[in-house]
């Protein structure tokens, strides 16, 4: 489908909005808006031990556009770009449209008419730690939230305050009424208005509610939606069956994208809704799971390399030394896949709380016995220990106890990966155990190019193409080549 262009939109002039043609069609200029570094201002900043250790938790903020990051982030915003476009009030029948649109409050949902073109859906489920609300999040951060325009009759307004995006969480109660009235709670907190209190009362009927929450966001022009965590019980449950995924619908074919976050376990209703599946396939059902495993290029070059390896003024790792608690384990990073479970987020932590510990113990060198002493003796990690072994172990058995987890989706995804040729945990072991008895390494190359994002964009690049290459090798086992 040819991109629509429609000159001088006025919804796609403020900043931000007018790089969203720039960021969709070009992947480096997209890596670079993403990347984001605490880490510069880290170095530059921390002149003694205490600014470091005050320093060592803005790690958490990071953020690093890994492939799979990137598409998410480009169906996203060509998502937002293309609802944007078929919305452009200045076109006499978008505003006919919206303004007809006016008879339809006070209506059930299902008495409303559906119009001809829907908006974009995409769903993006993993695990918990492995960040879909982290790459939500940081593509929101590129854009504003609100845009006022003045009064202006080339399009009929006399004032306008557009709403570029709302994120909205799941609520506590499982119920729609619930849902509906935490979207108008946070339009009132972004917009300053009171529509909760205006449009939810204690006799409000559930449908007509529906109604208006979707009026509403048509008429602010919302660029897009966003439902975060969506849990089992949320989507699965009676008071989210057919109205309530209808609900979805209804949003799309009034031209606003959305987006559902949350565990691959709260889509099994969208899952066998084949219209609902349909459409939040149009812009992409993404599914993220751990790396394979410690030797996979994701983990080596992107995790370790660049969020494990983070320094810190007076404080470096040491050559790796074999634990002995963990005789198996045979280098860095495997021994931080093992602790971790590959899971992004634990990465993160452990990472924080081994230089925290380093810069109050006035130690210069981190070695593998001090992680594993940290690791031990943390309470941040204390009930997640052996879940997180398991998922580094590929424990089916183990993970089963835990009914937050899509055991079974895992167990897929593990043995697909075992097909197509990924080497178990203890060829891992020996094949790591010579090569990474030094300290995480750091590319000559990167060290040569002074630009932090333009390393960034060498190794992701490596990294997407050597993905590509074992996809290739997947699609011919596959087909029997």
């Amino acid at each position: 489908m040819a991109e629509p262009q429609i000159p001088d939109n006025p919804l796609l002039k403020a900043e931000g909005l007018s790089n969203l043609q720039s960021w969709i069609t070009n992947d480096e200029l997209l890596m670079s808006a993403l990347f984001t570094s605490p880490l510069g201002q880290m170095r530059r900043g921390a002149q003694d031990r205490t600014d470091a250790q005050l320093a060592i938790h803005d790690l958490k903020r990071l953020f690093i556009p890994t492939p799979i990051a990137i598409k998410i982030a480009r169906r996203m915003l060509k998502a937002l770009y293309q609802g944007l476009c078929s919305r452009n009030p200045r076109d006499q029948a978008v505003r006919r449209a919206l303004n007809s649109s006016t008879q339809l409050l006070g209506q059930k949902l299902g008495e409303l008419p559906w119009f001809p073109e829907y908006a974009i859906g995409i769903v993006i489920e993993g695990l918990t730690g492995l960040g879909k609300s982290h790459v939500v999040d940081r593509v929101l951060g590129l854009l504003p939230q609100v845009v006022d325009h003045e009064a202006d009759g080339s399009w009929g307004m006399l004032r306008l305050r557009q709403l570029v995006w709302l994120k909205v969480p799941m609520p506590a109660d499982h119920s729609r009424k619930g849902l509906l009235e935490n979207i108008l709670t946070m339009m009132d907190l972004v917009l300053g208005t009171s529509y909760r209190s205006q449009h939810s009362k204690s006799n409000t009927r559930i449908e007509s509610l529906m109604v208006t929450v979707a009026f509403l966001l048509a008429q602010h022009r919302c660029g897009m939606l966003v439902i975060e965590e969506s849990q089992e019980e949320n989507l699965a449950s009676a008071a989210f069956g057919k109205e309530f995924l209808n609900f979805f619908l209804r949003i799309l074919n009034w031209g606003i994208p959305v987006v559902i976050v949350g565990n691959p376990l709260a889509f099994d209703v969208l899952r066998h809704g084949a219209q609902v599946a349909d459409r939040f396939t149009e812009g992409g059902w993404f599914s993220l799971f751990p790396e394979q495993g410690p030797d996979s290029a994701i983990w080596t070059d992107i995790w370790m390399a660049l969020l494990w390896s983070t320094p810190v003024p007076g404080v470096a790792d040491a050559t790796f030394e074999p634990v002995v608690a963990l005789p198996d384990i045979g280098g860095w990073n495997q021994l931080v896949w093992r602790l971790t479970g590959g899971i992004p987020r634990q990465v993160c932590r452990l990472r924080v709380e081994v230089l925290d510990a380093a810069v109050r113990e006035g130690v210069s060198r981190i070695t593998s016995e001090f992680v594993w002493r940290i690791y031990d003796e943390s309470p941040s990690f204390n009930n997640v220990r052996e879940r997180l072994s398991a998922l580094a172990t590929h424990d089916i058995a183990k993970l089963r106890k835990y009914p937050d987890l899509p055991v079974d989706m895992l167990r897929v995804y593990w043995r697909v990966s075992e097909q197509v040729g990924a080497r178990g945990p203890a060829e891992r072991s020996v094949q790591h155990s010579a090569q990474e008895t030094k300290a995480p390494p750091t590319d000559k190359r990167r060290k040569a190019v002074p630009d932090q994002a333009q390393r960034l964009c060498d190794d992701l690049g490596e990294a997407t193409r050597q993905g590509r290459a074992r996809r290739a090798g997947s699609s011919k086992l596959a087909s029997g080549a």
